[in-house]
């Protein structure tokens, strides 16, 4: 019976009477078994870990991708709608002749007129306003801003939609970079 702190030179001895093949055959068999084991035991469920967080990141990247397409198709459409109902308004209340009643200025400034404007274009990136006296009872708004088309024609609209009785003179689209332009409009309106 071997001891046990006897078992590792015992097994030195036994090995030490084998043949150089039988050494050789040996070794290769116990780095065999340890590569093996290595790859059942550790390396295996680190690849099979690695695949499934790789096909989840790339659906997680497909999902956010189809989201992000899905969104900005929704605030184009929504835009889109917005200015197609808007226009619609337009048509319905040019049909029935039904013209909302506008307001001639008596008691408004032209620092007014300008301030209100100016607060339609939130969503504008740049706006220039400047207003001439023509006479004693108009002046003119020059309004100068960069913008996309779908917000121009938001701001436009709302430009429209105004209380006043406000006349175009001149409207000038130059697109600079797209989808970005440089848009000038000339007002005028009369006071009373």
């Amino acid at each position: 019976m071997i001891k046990p702190n006897q078992w590792i030179p015992h097994l030195k001895e036994k090995f030490e009477f084998l043949s150089h093949a039988k050494r050789v055959l040996i070794l290769f068999l116990g780095w065999f078994f340890i590569y093996v084991f290595w790859q059942y035991v550790f390396a295996q469920p680190l690849v099979i870990e690695r695949q499934d967080l790789k096909s989840k990141t790339l659906t997680a990247l497909n999902e956010n991708t189809r989201i992000n397409i899905e969104i900005g198709n929704a605030l184009k459409s929504k835009e889109i709608k917005s200015v197609e109902q808007q226009m619609q308004l337009n048509e319905a209340d040019a049909k029935t002749g039904e013209n909302k009643p506008k307001l001639v200025f008596a008691n408004v400034s032209s620092e007014q007129l300008i301030k209100q404007i100016f607060n339609l274009g939130n969503d504008i990136k740049s706006i220039n306003l400047k207003s001439n006296v023509i006479s004693s009872t108009s002046f003119q708004v020059q309004v100068q801003f960069t913008s996309g088309y779908f917000e121009t024609m938001n701001y436009l609209v709302r430009l429209e939609r105004l209380p006043w009785c406000l006349s175009w003179d001149s409207l000038i689209y130059q697109v600079n970079t797209y989808p970005e332009a440089t848009i000038a409009v000339i007002l005028h309106t009369e006071k009373i």
